[in-house]
């Protein structure tokens, strides 16, 4: 703890009054390793080309946090690979790990990766990771191009109108 006191005085005169002033200052939480989301989704036409999507690797507590990343396969083989394998981060800087998924030649099916942020002294985090792989090109097709209400003002609700969404793929 640190005292101190600001004095305040008039340029014209010989008034002043005196306020005190304390500071303390505390030790630095400890790091602690957080995500940016609690699960990524990926989904692909049977073939289709690979896709990439970021996830932030946050420190929630303070000081430097160091980590390693690594992408183990639950099923489907090794579709899922890491931009890098270690990184930094501190509580005004994310890290950022780009994550790739590849359905390769893998059948139409739902698979399963887990990727774990572990650090010495930040604890360890699990992203689940999900690839679905369709048989079928998919389109999304609307019954309408829009929708218009009108109103009186001050009268009365306006009819409900509905809109299809349909699949007009193969």
């Amino acid at each position: 703890n640190y005292q101190g006191k600001m004095v305040v005085s008039l340029l014209s005169g010989p008034q002043s009054q005196s306020i005190p002033v304390s500071l303390t200052v505390s030790s630095p939480d400890s790091p602690q390793i957080g995500l940016g989301a609690n699960a990524l989704t990926f989904s692909f036409v049977q073939g289709g080309a690979e896709s990439s999507q970021n996830l932030a690797v946050n420190n929630h507590g303070g000081g430097t946090l160091n980590f390693t990343a690594a992408a183990t396969p639950v099923s489907g083989g090794n579709w899922l690979t890491l931009s890098s394998g270690s990184g930094q981060t501190t509580p005004v800087q994310p890290a950022s790990l780009t994550l790739q998924a590849n359905p390769g030649t893998n059948p139409p099916g739902i698979y399963k990766s887990t990727v774990q942020v572990a650090s010495a002294n930040g604890g360890t985090a699990n992203l689940p990771v999900t690839m679905t792989v369709s048989a079928l090109h998919q389109k999304i097709v609307l019954s309408q191009t829009g929708l218009k209400f009108t109103a009186v003002s001050n009268g009365g609700t306006p009819l409900p109108q509905s809109f299809s969404v349909l699949n007009g793929g193969q």
